[in-house]
């Protein structure tokens, strides 16, 4: 049987309220990603949106003990570490569209190569935990600082 070569990458967007509610651009996500016929490597609202509702797997990219956040940046350095490990040499990248761009530049800086495109509309969560995922122009807006402050560290 011939290895899998590309995996797809897919990154969360907000979080839900409550136990076990991981939001609905996530559920949109794990949808997505289970979806398509390839692998996949997903930060862990993601994989357990997954898991539970597609019963589908993932390799999961977890918090570290007492975090309760993991940027994008950190995301893609853990997805890269699992793409070695796993021997996949390029990715198809999932997230929500306007996060999809940093995302893409990103995975650029760190020598992750983009396989092919998929097209899917995740809908911002009203209810997110996480303000700046509410709506599109409140993470628009986020995204400026956020862009200079990756440049200024190195990741994009």
């Amino acid at each position: 049987m011939k290895q899998q070569k590309t995996c797809l990458i897919a990154l969360s967007f907000g979080m839900g309220i409550g136990e076990g509610n991981y939001g609905i651009s996530n559920y949109y996500l794990a949808k997505a990603a289970s979806e398509q016929d390839l692998p996949v490597i997903a930060q862990w609202e993601i994989a357990r949106v997954m898991k539970n509702n597609f019963h589908k797997t993932a390799k999961s990219i977890e918090l570290d003990v007492g975090k309760d956040y993991i940027n994008s940046y950190e995301v893609m350095v853990m997805a890269k570490k699992y793409m070695e490990e796993l021997g996949y040499i390029d990715a198809v990248f999932l997230s929500q569209k306007d996060q999809l761009v940093r995302v893409k530049l990103i995975a650029k800086k760190l020598g992750i190569k983009e396989s092919h495109k998929i097209n899917i509309f995740i809908p911002c969560d009203s209810q997110s935990t996480q303000p700046w995922t509410r709506n599109r122009l409140v993470f628009l807006l986020r995204e400026i600082p956020t862009y200079i402050i990756y440049y200024l560290k190195g990741c994009i």
